[in-house]
């Protein structure tokens, strides 16, 4: 069982290193809204699905609730998860003295496993991630961007903790965004292991 225990722990950190941070920097400076992004993503036999809705406060502060579910034929394991989490620019990009955007954020991650009775993980992200936006047109902009994380994973069994295992991770992005819609690849790497995801989305500011 402590195998296996190990098995959901590398489970729940390859999601929640290829999960989504938030859209503030794809809003304008004190701009507000929402949006709903999807996310897919495969390594090494396991494949992820994900909505993640959220609302972006002035531009900068952004909140998400993601919903994923995901399936790993080598362990044959499968899990839905739920993730709230919180992301804030502490430094935004514009014409005059910011030349990039400089962001914040913080995940809790819950995991349910309907292959093993009784066994749960949880985990917590803290990071931040910094962008630069290049206006090609009027209306698309390309936005590359650089993202370190530090994750804390946790498995349970009856509620009772047996495994637990710290971790960072690293990533790249690039975001094309065409007027109110967007698509994110990105790469993620994490203690010698790699994940590509895909992201795509609708924003919805309000006026």
């Amino acid at each position: 069982m402590n195998t296996m225990l190990k098995h959901v722990l590398l489970f729940l950190c390859l999601f929640v290193s290829s999960s989504i941070y938030g859209q503030n920097y794809l809003f304008e400076e004190d701009q507000s809204g929402f949006s709903i992004s999807g996310l897919l993503s495969s390594s090494n036999g396991s494949t992820l699905t994900g909505i993640f809705p959220g609302y972006t406060l002035n531009g900068k502060l952004s909140f998400e609730l993601g919903i994923g579910y995901e399936s790993d034929n080598r362990s044959n394991l499968s899990s839905t998860s739920i993730r709230p989490g919180i992301s804030y620019l502490v430094m935004k990009q514009d014409e005059y003295n910011n030349p990039v955007s400089v962001g914040l954020f913080g995940v809790y991650q819950y995991n349910t496993f309907s292959d093993l009775d009784g066994v749960t993980a949880n985990g917590i992200q803290l990071g931040g991630a910094i962008y630069h936006e290049i206006y090609t047109s009027d209306e698309v902009s390309v936005i590359p961007e650089a993202i370190v994380g530090w994750t804390k994973q946790t498995a349970s069994i009856q509620g009772i903790d047996f495994v637990s295992t710290t971790g960072v991770y690293y990533g790249l992005a690039g975001t094309v965004k065409f007027k109110n819609v967007y698509l994110r690849p990105s790469l993620f790497f994490s203690d010698g292991s790699s994940r590509f995801a895909l992201s795509f989305g609708f924003l919805f500011p309000q006026s």
